[in-house]
């Protein structure tokens, strides 16, 4: 027999607080009572992750915090300039018969080392946010993923050549569908339609 891991609830007896492993290193945990989700965490190194969640539940931001400095200052992200922001496009078949989506930004470095902060991101510029890597997921019916887009360095890369589908042939292609007048490039996975 090993050492126990030791879980610790609320008050309520409703969600968790505290997770001690078998190494005695514990997770402790504040809770959002509307969602009954976790909205921070604190590791065993005492390092802080939070998200923020909107108002049906999904999150829009998460933060690596890094270490509590005191006085609410944390060495990393902090909630408004996150490590991870999230948009959702949830309406977007019904109001223009397109794909809904969630747009994904993530950042390249932490705090004021990166380039652009997140209130000077421009929404408007797909892939033109110098330190801020962006994906988008489309979704289908059921809110599974149909495919993701995503930027991706200009280079080669492996194609399937359609001349040979049933010998599963690939060739070398120029990465993406760049076109007249894009700037950046963009790998893309998922499922063909």
């Amino acid at each position: 027999m090993g050492n126990a891991t030791i879980i610790a609830y609320d008050d309520y007896s409703l969600l968790i607080k505290t997770v001690t492993d078998a190494d005695n290193k514990t997770t402790s945990v504040e809770n959002d009572y509307r969602l009954l989700q976790a909205r921070k965490m604190k590791d065993p190194n005492n390092n802080y992750t939070s998200v923020t969640f909107n108002a049906i539940g999904l999150v829009t931001e998460m933060c690596l915090m890094g270490k509590d400095l005191g006085n609410n200052a944390f060495q990393g992200d902090v909630p408004g300039n996150p490590t991870v922001a999230y948009l959702y496009e949830l309406h977007n078949w019904t109001a223009h018969h397109l794909p809904n989506h969630a747009r994904v930004f993530m950042r390249e470095k932490h705090k004021a080392e990166n380039p652009t902060q997140w209130a000077d991101v421009n929404l408007n510029t797909p892939g033109q946010n110098s330190g801020w890597i962006e994906s988008i997921t489309y979704t289908g019916g059921l809110g599974n993923e149909l495919m993701t887009k995503m930027q991706a360095e200009e280079g080669l890369a492996l194609e399937l050549d359609n001349n040979e589908p049933q010998r599963n042939l690939f060739r070398q292609c120029p990465l993406g569908s760049k076109q007249p007048g894009d700037t950046q490039q963009q790998g893309q996975s998922g499922m063909a339609v």
